[in-house]
């Protein structure tokens, strides 16, 4: 794992007309395939069909980078952190497997953006700055520098260390939590608490289940108050999703983790997926680019910025939100500006939690705008993620005629060519 904190000459997305941009989530979005699979380094070797779909999958996308060269751009956005997506990505390369590696990479909900230098992932500072402009006294590292302090100062014999995956080795050997705690060889090794690394837009703190948190909980609430920060403060005593080591008289055992998260509010809202889609689509549209962008997720963590509705105020159209979504979409001005935007979202699955956004999709499509769509999943035979990106693409070309013109009309063959329009 290489992630390099410096600084890009230019800015991670930048458009010129006729590009397209897409942001894609990870897990069950842009892959298939589990993370059992791509990082257990024995299931395609052993698979050869397995193996054989894998790299196929990822051909699609190779071969549409390989059409489009600079008009195409692939950012992943993804809950994940930066060290957890670039594990999964090495233990690929481990592989030989025929991953397509993404432009750029948007990590833990929204927090940082990653792009690749020199084979490397490294930060783009640009994000940080405008998180720290558009936000009320964000600063990730002094956030994370001042609770460690409060924590030390009023916890007794607390081991604090910063870990690149709060997560057990079972997990991301070499690079977890644990593999950090046991290198210390601190005697006070049951009594932890892990500050995460690298991000800068999220604050996490994993925590031994022998620390008192609940105490530590107003000392830190209190902080951010005082200092003016506003930030969106979630505490996790059991996350099922995320076990974590405990420590007792030198036996390790595993338990639901105990962690808080700490986001900063951007313009008066949590920092989502929703900010980097939308900055992008913003602007398309103040500098009458004719681009197009491309969001497509398949969960709750996306369904912000899967929500056409989250965009309409770049034209300055707000909505009541006390009303139906049938009201809402009775409204022209409502419709003119869904029907404006240089926008495509593309929901993947059949989860529950977005039953909501195909409905309004079926509103839309009865309207005749057609900004959404719906896939089985990434790898539908008739019309998986490659194909729904590039029916996205055809379709806008249609309807701007520069956007067309700037693609130019050897990618506009190809999409033609090679894509299930119909």
């Amino acid at each position: 794992m290489s992630i390099i904190p410096i600084t890009p000459s230019v800015s991670t997305i930048s458009f010129k007309a006729g590009k397209t941009c897409v942001f894609a989530d990870f897990d069950s979005t842009y892959t298939p395939f589990s993370h059992n699979d791509m990082c257990g380094k024995s299931v395609f070797v052993n698979d050869k069909n397995k193996r054989d779909c894998f790299n196929n999958y990822f051909k699609n996308f190779k071969n549409l980078k390989n059409a489009a060269k600079d008009k195409f751009s692939l950012i992943i956005t993804t809950g994940r952190n930066a060290a957890e997506y670039i594990f999964v990505e090495n233990a690929l390369k481990e592989q030989n497997l025929g991953y397509f590696s993404p432009d750029g990479l948007v990590t833990s909900n929204g927090a940082d953006i990653f792009v690749r230098k020199d084979g490397h992932w490294i930060k783009d500072e640009i994000k940080n700055k405008t998180v720290q402009q558009k936000s009320s006294g964000w600063n990730g590292k002094k956030i994370r520098s001042d609770l460690k302090k409060i924590i030390s100062q009023n916890t007794t014999g607390t081991l604090v260390i910063e870990s690149p995956v709060n997560r057990t080795k079972w997990d991301y050997p070499g690079i977890s939590m644990q593999d950090v705690l046991e290198k210390t060889n601190a005697p006070n090794i049951e009594n932890y608490i892990s500050f995460n690394k690298n991000e800068d837009n999220i604050v996490e703190i994993a925590f031994a289940n022998k620390i008192p948190v609940d105490n530590l909980k107003p000392l830190i609430k209190n902080y951010l108050k005082n200092q003016g920060i506003h930030a969106v403060f979630n505490h996790y005593p059991k996350d099922k999703n995320a076990y974590l080591p405990q420590y007792d008289k030198g036996v390790v055992y595993y338990e639901p983790g105990n962690k808080m998260v700490i986001k900063p509010e951007v313009e008066n809202s949590p920092l989502t997926k929703l900010f980097d889609v939308k900055e992008a689509v913003k602007n398309i549209v103040y500098n009458d680019t004719n681009d197009f962008v491309i969001a497509a997720g398949d969960e709750i963590n996306d369904e912000e910025m899967l929500n056409p509705l989250n965009y309409i105020d770049i034209f300055g159209v707000k909505i009541d939100k006390n009303r139906s979504v049938n009201e809402i979409l009775q409204n022209k001005e409502v419709l003119d500006a869904l029907d404006k935007l240089p926008l495509k979202l593309i929901i993947v699955g059949d989860s529950p939690n977005l039953k909501h956004l195909k409905q309004m999709d079926r509103i839309l499509k009865s309207k005749n705008i057609d900004i959404m769509t719906c896939i089985n999943s990434p790898d539908d035979k008739h019309n998986g993620l490659s194909n729904a990106i590039k029916k996205a693409m055809f379709r806008y070309s249609e309807r701007n005629d520069e956007y067309l013109y700037y693609m130019g009309m050897d990618l506009f063959k190809y999409l033609l060519s090679t894509t299930n329009i119909y």
